[in-house]
C-alpha cells in the first residue's frame, strides 16, 4: 500500500550527507597506514553491529599485523554530528585484482563479548534483571525497563549470552540492541514514544492485491527492502533442532536432571543400482 506523500516528512540525513568523514584506529597496531577507501556499518535490532572496512593494499609489515579479536575504534562525522563506534576484529580477507591488492576487515561491535557460552540457571528474576546480570558480567552498562513477570527459573543450557538475551527479547516483546558497551532492553512502545518526534520517516511501496511492483515504481519510495523479525519457534525460521533444557522443580526447588543416551544411526545397505536403457551401447 502506498503511503500518502503529503504525510512524509523531510529526511534528516539528506542535508548532512555531503560534509562527512571517517577514520579508524587499531590500538594494538597504531602503525597500520593502509588507506581506508570505504566503510559500511550495519546496525540491526537483535543482531551484532557489523563494520566492514575496505583498505587499499595488503598488511605486509609485522608492525601492521592485525589478528582476530583485536580492538578497533571507528569515528565518523556528518557536519556537526560526530559518533564513535568500538568493537573487535572478526575476520580479515585479502584479495588480488587487476587494480592491485585490497584488504577487507570485518569487525563486530562490543557485543562480541556476549558470544561466550555458559551453563547457568537464573532463579526468581524478571527478564530485565537477567539482562542486567549479563551486562554486569561483561562490564557493560545496561538500560532496561522493568518487566512485570517474575520467573521461577531462566535456563541457559549452553547457549551464548547473546542468544539468551535474544530469547528473552522475543518472549517479552522488548527491543534488544547494543550500542558500544551499553545494552538496551526496553519496550518498543517506549522507543517509539521517545523517538517519534526526531526520527526520519521512510516510505515503502507495494501492492497488497494482485500485480507486481515495477522497478520504476519501487524507486519512488525510500525503503527498497525490509526483513521481518520472526520467532525462533516458528516454522518459517527453518529451525528443526531439539535442545535438552533443564530447569528447576517448582515444589522442591531442585534442579531437574535429564539423561539422553546417544542413539547411533542405523546402518543402511548399499542399495541396488538399476541402469536405464541409454546406459547400454547398441
Amino acid at each position: 500500500m502506498e503511503t500518502n506523500p503529503s504525510s512524509v516528512r523531510p529526511f534528516v540525513w539528506q542535508g548532512s550527507s555531503f560534509d562527512s568523514s571517517f577514520q579508524v584506529l587499531f590500538p594494538k597496531a597504531p602503525d597500520m597506514d593502509l588507506i581506508l577507501m570505504a566503510s559500511t556499518l550495519h546496525l540491526n535490532i537483535e543482531e551484532h553491529d557489523i563494520l566492514e572496512l575496505n583498505f587499499k593494499g595488503h598488511l605486509l609489515d609485522k608492525k601492521q599485523s592485525i589478528i582476530s579479536g583485536d580492538p578497533i575504534k571507528f569515528t565518523f562525522r556528518s557536519e556537526k554530528i560526530k559518533s564513535t563506534w568500538v568493537g573487535y576484529v572478526y575476520k580479515i580477507v585479502e584479495d588480488n585484482t587487476l587494480q592491485g591488492g585490497n584488504t577487507t576487515i570485518i569487525c563486530i561491535g562490543a557485543s562480541y563479548l556476549l558470544k561466550q557460552t555458559d551453563q547457568k540457571i537464573f532463579l526468581n528474576l524478571t527478564a530485565d534483571q537477567c539482562i542486567t546480570r549479563i551486562a554486569k558480567k561483561h562490564g557493560f552498562t545496561d538500560i532496561t525497563q522493568r518487566h512485570p513477570r517474575q520467573r521461577d527459573s531462566i535456563v541457559q543450557a549452553g547457549q551464548s549470552d547473546w542468544q539468551l538475551c535474544k530469547r528473552l527479547a522475543k518472549q517479552t516483546g522488548f527491543a534488544l540492541f547494543a550500542q558500544n558497551t551499553t545494552l538496551f532492553f526496553v519496550s518498543k512502545d517506549k522507543i517509539y514514544s521517545s523517538k517519534k518526534d526526531s526520527a526520519p520517516y521512510f516510505r515503502y511501496i507495494n501492492k497488497e492485491n494482485d500485480g507486481v511492483v515495477t522497478k520504476p515504481q519501487r524507486v519512488t519510495g525510500t525503503v527498497l527492502d525490509f526483513k521481518p523479525h520472526i520467532s525462533d519457534s516458528t516454522p518459517e525460521s527453518g529451525v528443526r533442532v531439539d535442545r535438552v533444557i533443564t530447569g528447576v522443580q517448582a515444589n522442591t526447588g531442585k534442579t531437574i536432571k535429564a539423561k539422553h543416551k546417544h542413539v547411533a544411526p542405523a546402518n543402511t545397505g548399499k542399495g541396488v543400482v538399476v541402469p536405464n536403457s541409454t546406459y547400454f551401447l547398441t
